[in-house]
Formats: structure tokens, sequence, C-alpha cells
């Protein structure tokens, strides 16, 4: 289902439940996560490599947008 496409009242129903869930400071970073996922990028290329690179490289494999929520957390 996507959220941002629903009606303002689901919406706002959808925000009182997480604030009781999570709390405010979570709740705005799942909701910024449901617009983020939806964003467009233009370049599809890879990312530039730093001059000093050292070669190592972190990936963060997740569910989308909980794994989002919870690095904005």
């Amino acid at each position: 289902m996507d959220y941002t496409q629903q009606k303002l009242v689901f919406k706002i129903k959808k925000a009182i439940r997480y604030i009781g869930l999570y709390g405010p400071t979570r709740t705005i970073i799942k909701v910024q996560a449901q617009y983020h996922m939806k964003k467009e990028f233009p370049q599809k290329e890879a990312l530039p490599v730093p001059p000093h690179a050292t070669g190592k490289h972190i990936g963060l494999l997740g569910c989308g947008k909980f794994a989002y929520s919870n690095i904005g957390y």
C-alpha cells in the first residue's frame, strides 16, 4: 500500500498510531522514509570514489523503508 497516495484522514490516523508506538521523533523519520523511497535520482552511475579511499565498503541490506527509518533515527 502506498501511504503517500492515501486520504489525509488515513495519514493522520496512521501518524497518531505511530506516535503512540514509536514517539514523535521516530514517527517523523518514518514519514520521511515513505517519501524518500519514492524519490527518483537522475544519476544511475556509480558514486565517485574519494581520493584517499581505503578500499573498505559498507553495505546496508534491509527492507527499504525499514532500513532507512532505522538509520535516520
